[in-house]
């Protein structure tokens, strides 16, 4: 027999110290009757509005001056997934706010009377299932569980014994459970799921079946109703706590229950959350034996227990892993028999070769029944309750990712059970959606691949005199140059920058020579290294990004805030990527995905700004194919995806600087470089970052000055004369620089 802990786990699931008796209260209420054996099956849809045969039954002595238990309520009402004249049944616990002895709990539950199954020691041998619809729920009160009852034995108040099957919305884990003799006899968890993945969706209903082939091996599993044959989840386990006790063994009563389980009602725990549970579509039958010797199919064969991605759900990754458990029941899989060839896996109607299934052929895994009880962690049922049954456990991850929308499963696998020579197929099918991101770009604002030329981003900086609090708001005022802030502007510089991987270099610790931040490799454009302006300047970066159908994951790192668009072009702030906290304005390190409808161009615009201290921005893409996602930087030689300059050609658009008589943009080129690839821009002259002046040829007009650069990298602007010259475009052509300017008046 195993023996249950008295002691209270952590987990609310039968884990309260006053259950036994609060158990007790449920199904004794006034009196429990008892039948004899049932062999016919017994289902209810409340359609009628009857709870004929049917006994409610509440926790709670009548009203005192110590404490007082409000009635919990019982009705019809309709089941919204029709059709119309569909009724469900909803237990509805009240919360209450006085009971001093703090010793009880609130619950409410329905109860067939009279029924014997999963009685071991009569006729049906412990054979049986039950299950019921679960409607809707309370999706405030995490302390509350609903469940399904069986095999209940109430010999007196204080002894009842009983097992049970449910989920609640706090733990949102399906699990097992069973009161041995009440609290003295032993209480807790027999079986669980993996804790935290029975996430029931609010639009959904589910279905909580019970069944047992031989009084010992209790399975409970969840199915969504939209695909009733598809088995979701199942918690597994073997106990024999009540059968291994003839005068516990073979209660007669299976039920419904609403409940709030807290593990000790103390002070301040009032008032109580309340319960509601919404049922329908009840069941419950003996299944009788067929030999499988025979030559006819036995009833309760193996079975599928577990798929995943789940029925009617969606996936939770973009690469997601088939996964079917199986258990061994009555017959079992063929595997033995025929090891290479039991199971055959369909997605989407394509046979997945059998070699690239992995195929575990003995067994299902229960991992989580032998929790450990440690401190500040999930604590389900204790040992020895076992973690693997006889079965199987085959699965097969998707090497590409699957496109949005309905994919369908199909198993077929063979059973050891044989009728005329051949061994007898089981075959389920289910549907699942692949995961899909909440953000699409429009195939319509793209450009064709092939359209531009020039690789890089087009970036822009513009340093402020005055400080700024950090938001975006303020990042976007300060860009606004010069039309509303000439004044205020500091240095202005556009550029073309092959990478977004940007830093001031202050990086206290960094590896030397350059402290950079998360990857980034060069400075801002506009401001060397060290500059002369590390704080009070925003950014915009703009950029035609290669992409192709299908999901597309990126990470940013900012230092201070960031937003990303992609809207009708590079300039469109309509449509948000992403967006820092703290209205935009908080250091951010994120992924963000998006679903690209179709190959093409797709239009990034970024805006970013920096406060004080650390500075930085840099922009990866990440490869969801492989282990922990690999990234790259975008654009960077080696990834996939590409930026191209939002033009047919390098051009400078119109910016400025308060230096006066120099130009307000000057480049990065070598003699080397076939295009202008560079990360930085004018102005700032100071440290390590020497500019090269070339005097204005002309004062007059549109002009254009050749240089020859040399081997390493220079910065070069134009002064000469009164006034300053503004720079239009920028060419390479072979080993020289077409610099064409216009020179302003003074």
């Amino acid at each position: 027999m195993q023996e249950l802990s008295p002691k209270p786990h952590r987990s609310r699931w039968l884990a309260s110290a006053s259950l036994g008796a609060a158990l007790a209260a449920l199904f004794l209420g006034a009196s429990a009757p008892r039948a004899a054996a049932q062999s016919a099956p017994q289902s209810y849809n409340f359609n009628n509005r009857s709870n004929a045969g049917w006994e409610p039954f509440d926790y709670g002595d009548p009203p005192s001056e110590w404490f007082y238990y409000p009635t919990n309520t019982y009705s019809f009402v309709t089941n919204t997934a029709g059709p119309a004249g569909n009724y469900a049944y909803k237990i509805q616990v009240p919360s209450y706010t006085n009971d001093p002895l703090y010793h009880l709990l609130p619950l409410g539950g329905t109860f067939l009377t009279g029924m014997t199954y999963g009685n071991a020691n009569d006729s049906t041998g412990g054979r049986f299932s039950v299950g019921s619809d679960l409607v809707a729920w309370n999706t405030v009160s995490d302390e509350m569980e609903v469940a399904i009852a069986w095999s209940a034995n109430i010999p007196s108040w204080a002894n009842p014994s009983a097992y049970f099957a449910g989920w609640g919305p706090g733990q949102k884990t399906l699990g097992m459970g069973v009161v041995v003799n009440g609290v003295g006899g032993g209480f807790g968890l027999i079986g669980v799921v993996t804790p935290g993945t029975t996430v029931l969706l609010t639009n959904h209903q589910y279905r909580i079946v019970t069944s047992t082939h031989d009084a010992s091996t209790w399975v409970a599993t969840i199915y969504d109703v939209a695909q009733p044959n598809s088995p979701w989840q199942s918690a597994i386990t073997q106990d024999t706590s009540i059968a291994a006790h003839f005068q516990n063994g073979g209660g007669g009563t299976v039920g419904l229950i609403a409940a709030i389980l807290h593990q000790m009602l103390a002070p301040g725990d009032f008032p109580t959350q309340p319960a509601d549970a919404t049922w329908d579509n009840f069941s419950v039958g003996a299944i009788p034996f067929v030999d499988p010797a025979g030559t006819t199919p036995a009833n309760m064969p193996a079975t599928v227990t577990d798929l995943s991605p789940p029925p009617a759900g969606q996936s939770s990754d973009y690469f997601p892993t088939i996964s079917i458990g199986f258990l061994n029941r009555d017959t079992g899989v063929n595997s033995s028999g025929n090891p290479t060839g039991w199971i055959k896996l369909y997605v989407d109607g394509v046979q997945i070769p059998s070699n690239q299934l992995t195929i575990d052929p003995n067994w299902v895994y229960k991992p989580y029944n032998q929790d450990k009880d440690t401190i500040g962690t999930y604590v389900g049922p204790q040992a020895p309750y076992p973690t693997n049954f006889p079965g199987a456990t085959v699965s097969y991850k998707l090497t590409s990712i699957p496109t949005p929308g309905w994919h369908t499963n199909t198993v077929v696998f063979e059973d050891d059970q044989t009728i005329n020579g051949t061994n007898v197929l089981h075959t389920t099918t289910w549907s699942w959606q692949a995961a899909a991101p909440s953000l699409s770009l429009y195939a319509s604002n793209s450009l064709p691949i092939g359209s531009l030329s020039v690789r890089g981003f087009k970036g822009r900086t513009v340093v402020t005199s005055s400080s700024f609090a950090n938001n975006l708001s303020n990042a976007f005022m300060v860009l606004d140059y010069p039309a509303t802030n000439a004044g205020a502007v500091t240095l202005s510089a556009t550029n073309l920058t092959q990478l977004v991987a940007w830093d001031i270099g202050n990086a206290i610790g960094a590896t030397p020579p350059v402290p950079w931040h998360w990857g980034a490799v060069t400075n801002y454009p506009g401001l060397c290294y060290p500059t002369a302006y590390p704080n009070f300047f925003a950014c915009q970066v703009q950029a035609y990004l290669r992409l192709t159908n299908g999901v597309h994951r990126f990470h940013v790192d900012s230092d201070d805030g960031v937003a990303i668009y992609s809207g009708t072009d590079v300039s469109d702030t309509s449509a948000l990527l992403l967006v820092a906290a703290n209205s935009g304005g908080s250091v951010t390190h994120a992924d963000f995905d998006v679903y690209v409808p179709a190959d093409g161009l797709y239009p990034f615009n970024i805006i970013h700004e920096e406060g004080d201290g650390d500075a930085y921005l840099c922009l990866y893409e990440v490869d969801l194919s492989k282990p922990n996602g690999t990234t790259n930087l975008v654009n960077a030689a080696g990834g996939t995806v590409a930026a191209f300059y939002p033009g047919s050609a390098w051009k400078c658009t119109a910016t400025s600087t308060i230096k006066a008589n120099y130009s307000p943009v000057a480049f990065t080129v070598t003699a080397n470089n076939t295009a202008i690839a560079t990360s930085n821009a004018p102005g700032d002259n100071s440290g390590a970052c020497a500019i090269m002046n070339q005097t204005v040829t002309s004062l007059s007009g549109t002009n254009t000055i050749t240089v020859t650069p040399g081997s390493s990298p220079a910065f070069y602007r134009l002064s000469g004369g009164p006034g300053s010259s503004k720079i239009l475009s920028c060419t390479k052509s072979g080993a020289n620089l077409a610099i064409t300017y216009r020179w302003q008046n003074p």
